[in-house]
C-alpha cells in the first residue's frame, strides 16, 4: 500500500472511531442527564404528591373536625347538635338557641334560671331531658315546641314551678316521666302525650290538684301517683287502658279512694302488683296486696 494512501486510511478510521466514541459519550451523557432529570422530576413529583397528600390530609382533618361539630339537617326540621348539655344560666341556654334537635341529653339546673326561652326552637331530644333544682323557675316557657324525648323526662326539685304547660306539644317519651318534689305545682298537663315507653311517676307534689294526660292510653312500665296531698281527681287519665308494670296510688290525702278504684277498674291490663292505700276515705276499699 502506498504511504500516502495508508495515512489517509488511518486518518479516516480514526475519525470514525472518534465519532463513535463521541456518540457513545453523548449517549452516556444523555443517559446520565436523563437519569438525573428523571430523579429530579421524580423527587419533584413525589414532593408535590406528598404536599398534595399532606394538604388532603389536612383538609380531611379539618373536614372531620367540622363533621364532628354541630350542624346537620334531619327529620326534626333543622339544625342538630350531637352532644350532652348541662345548662345552668341564661348564657348557657343560648348554646341551644336555634337548635331543633339534640342528639344527646339536656339537663337544665341552676338557681339563676327564670325561664327557658332560648330553647324555643327545640323539637327533639334523643336522650333525657331533665329540669331540676331550679328554685326560681315558675314555668317551662320555651319548651312549647318540644315534640319528642327519646329518654326520660325528669321535672323535679323546682320549688317555684307551678305547672308543666310548656310541655303541651310533647307527643312521645321513650323512657319514663318523673314529676317529683315540685311543691308549688298545681297542675301537670301533657295533653298531647300519646306514647310513653316506661314509667309514669308523679310523687311529692304537695299542691298538685290535677293530672292531664288525656291522650295517653298505655304506659310501658309502672304507674305511681303518691304523696300529692292536694290531688283530688284522676279524670285527666280517662284514656288510660294499660299499664305495663305496677300500679301504685297511695298517700294522696285529698283523692277519694273511689276515684283510685275507678281508675284501676278502667284498666284493661296491668303487668305487676296493685297498691291503693292511704287516700281519702270514702267507703271504697283499699287494695293492699301489692303494697310494700
Amino acid at each position: 500500500m502506498r504511504p500516502h494512501f495508508a495515512l489517509r486510511f488511518l486518518f479516516a478510521v480514526g475519525t470514525i472511531l472518534a465519532a463513535a466514541c463521541d456518540g457513545g459519550g453523548a449517549k452516556g451523557d444523555a443517559g446520565a442527564d436523563g437519569a438525573a432529570d428523571a430523579g429530579i422530576d421524580a423527587g419533584a413529583d413525589a414532593g408535590e404528591d406528598a404536599g398534595t397528600d399532606a394538604g388532603t390530609g389536612a383538609d380531611a382533618g379539618a373536614d372531620a373536625g367540622e363533621d364532628a361539630g354541630p350542624v346537620d339537617t334531619d327529620s326534626c326540621g333543622g339544625a342538630a347538635v350531637e352532644a350532652d348539655f348541662e345548662l345552668s344560666d341564661a348564657g348557657a341556654l343560648e348554646a341551644l338557641s336555634g337548635v331543633t334537635h339534640v342528639v344527646g341529653s339536656v339537663t337544665v339546673s341552676g338557681p339563676a334560671l327564670v325561664d327557658l326561652a332560648p330553647l324555643a326552637s327545640l323539637r327533639c331530644v334523643d336522650g333525657d331531658l331533665r329540669v331540676e333544682d331550679c328554685p326560681s323557675l315558675a314555668h317551662l316557657t320555651g319548651l312549647e315546641g318540644l315534640l319528642d324525648v327519646g329518654g326520660n323526662l325528669v321535672v323535679g326539685w323546682n320549688g317555684a314551678l307551678v305547672d308543666t304547660d310548656g310541655l303541651a306539644s310533647l307527643g312521645r317519651i321513650g323512657g319514663s316521666i318523673w314529676l317529683t318534689a315540685n311543691p308549688s305545682m298545681g297542675s301537670a298537663r301533657l295533653p298531647s302525650l300519646a306514647t310513653l315507653g316506661s314509667h309514669l311517676l308523679v310523687t311529692e307534689c304537695a299542691a298538685l290538684a290535677s293530672v292531664d294526660l288525656a291522650a295517653l292510653a298505655a304506659t310501658g312500665g309502672d304507674l305511681e301517683l303518691s304523696y300529692c296531698g292536694a290531688l283530688s281527681s284522676l279524670a285527666g287519665l280517662g284514656a288510660l287502658e294499660a299499664v305495663g308494670g305496677d300500679v301504685s296510688i297511695e298517700e294522696n290525702a285529698s283523692l277519694p279512694t273511689c276515684e283510685a278504684d275507678d281508675l284501676v277498674a278502667q284498666l284493661e291490663s296491668f303487668g305487676g302488683a296493685l297498691c291503693v292505700q292511704g287516700n281519702a276515705a270514702d267507703g271504697c276499699p283499699d287494695v293492699t296486696s301489692g303494697c310494700d
